[in-house]
C-alpha cells in the first residue's frame, strides 16, 4: 500500500501494479481481463495454458495512472510449480469462481493456500463471475460470506464479464485500495481510462515475467508448463 499524499496528483507518476488472477477452469479470468483491457468478450471458450498476459492503464477519478500487469493463470495450474513464478510479487490477488458452480467456490480454499505463500502481502479480492445467469446460480450469498471469512479476504464483487457489469468498478476499487485511496461510489462508476497498453491477449515471455516478478524464468519452463496443462485439457464448455 502506499501513503496516499505521496500517489494522487496530475504530476505522480503512473504506478505499476502486478495482479495474479486464478481460479479454476472455465470460472472466466480470461473473459475478465479481455472485458477490462479490451472491452471484449468471446462467446467461445479457450482455455488458458499456462499463464496469458493483459496490461492496461487507467486513471483514477484523483488523476492517479495506475498500470495493471494481469496474469491471466490457468485453471491447471494449482498443482504446477510453476505457479510460485507466476504469482510471486504479485500486488493483487484476484480470485475468481463461477455463481453457477458451487465447486469453483470450495476450490478457492486450495487456490489461496497455494497463492497467498507466493504473495503474502497482496491486496486480494473474491470475485464471482456470471452475475448475468441468475437462474443458473447455485452460489448463495451466505457461502461466499462464509469463504470471505474463512480466506480472511475483505473485499469481494459480483460481475459478469459476458455484459461487463461491475468489471471495470472492480478494478478501480482495487486501484484505490492499492495505494490507500478511499474511492466513492460515484467515483467508482466513472469509466476514465488513459490507454490499453496491449491491443490482445498474449501467452506471458520470461522476459516479461522475470521483469515484473525477477524469477530467472527460461523460455523452456514456460513451454513445458503450457503442454502439461493442454494434456489435462477436458474439452470445451463456458468460459463466460
Amino acid at each position: 500500500m502506499l501513503d496516499e499524499s505521496t500517489s494522487s496528483g496530475q504530476d505522480s507518476q503512473p504506478l505499476s501494479f502486478k495482479v495474479a488472477i486464478v481460479g479454476d477452469g472455465s470460472v472466466g479470468k480470461s473473459s475478465i481481463c479481455n472485458r477490462f483491457c479490451q472491452d471484449f468478450f468471446a462467446e467461445q471458450y479457450k482455455q488458458t495454458l499456462g499463464v496469458d498476459f493483459f496490461s492496461r492503464t487507467i486513471q483514477l477519478p484523483t488523476d492517479q495512472e495506475i498500470s495493471f500487469n494481469l496474469f491471466d493463470i490457468g485453471g491447471q495450474s494449482v498443482g504446477s510449480k510453476m505457479l510460485k513464478t507466476y504469482a510471486s510479487g504479485a500486488k493483487l490477488i484476484i480470485y475468481v469462481f463461477d455463481l453457477t458452480n458451487m465447486e469453483s467456490l470450495l476450490n478457492m480454499s486450495e487456490w489461496h493456500q497455494k497463492v497467498a505463500q507466493y504473495a503474502p502481502e497482496a491486496h486480494c479480492i473474491l470475485v464471482g463471475n456470471k452475475s448475468d445467469l441468475t437462474t443458473l446460480r447455485t452460489v448463495g450469498a451466505s457461502d461466499i460470506q462464509e469463504y470471505l471469512k474463512k480466506l480472511n479476504i475483505k473485499q469481494h464483487y459480483l460481475l459478469s464479464a459476458r455484459t461487463g457489469d461491475r468489471v471495470q468498478m472492480m478494478f478501480v476499487s482495487a486501484a484505490g485500495a492499492l495505494i490507500g485511496q478511499d474511492l466513492t461510489k460515484m467515483m467508482l462508476d466513472q469509466r476514465k481510462v488513459v490507454s490499453a497498453v496491449i491491443p490482445e491477449e498474449k501467452q506471458a515471455t520470461a522476459n516479461e515475467i522475470n521483469r515484473l516478478g525477477g524469477l530467472g524464468i527460461k523460455e523452456e519452463d514456460i513451454e513445458q508448463d503450457g503442454q502439461k496443462a493442454k494434456k489435462k485439457k477436458k474439452g470445451i464448455c463456458s468460459g463466460q
